[in-house]
């Protein structure tokens, strides 16, 4: 979409209609191979990277964990941006 509004669902209708027969066959596979995993994602981060100083007390600094995923998540994904499936919209409102 290239104007501010939210997408309607009418909008997103006409998107997946008109996507290409290749998209949908590269969602149904990886939506085939998320069935087969057991795991589709793991976390990362959460470790301590550094200390600073808050008020003369040395703390600690933490990076915010983080989605890690799978290939099979990751090939499904693609393939539902591909698809035009994700759209933007205001989540906030």
């Amino acid at each position: 979409m290239t104007d501010e509004r939210d997408p309607t669902d009418t909008d997103i209708e006409v998107i997946l209609r008109g996507a290409r027969a290749d998209a949908w066959s590269a969602l149904w596979s990886g939506l085939d191979e998320l069935e087969a995993e057991d795991e589709h994602m793991t976390w990362g981060g959460g470790e301590q990277v550094d200390t600073t100083v808050v008020d003369g007390v040395e703390r600690p600094v933490l990076q915010m964990p983080y989605a890690v995923y799978g290939p099979a998540t990751e090939r499904t994904l693609h393939a539902l941006y591909e698809l035009g499936a994700i759209v933007p919209f205001n989540w906030p409102d």
